[in-house]
């Protein structure tokens, strides 16, 4: 299912956008 994997994906941008703030 793609909107999994836009959530998937969103959660590990996510998590590297705050590790770089």
């Amino acid at each position: 299912m793609p909107l999994m994997k836009n959530i998937r994906n969103f959660s590990i941008i996510a998590h590297i956008d705050h590790g770089k703030s």
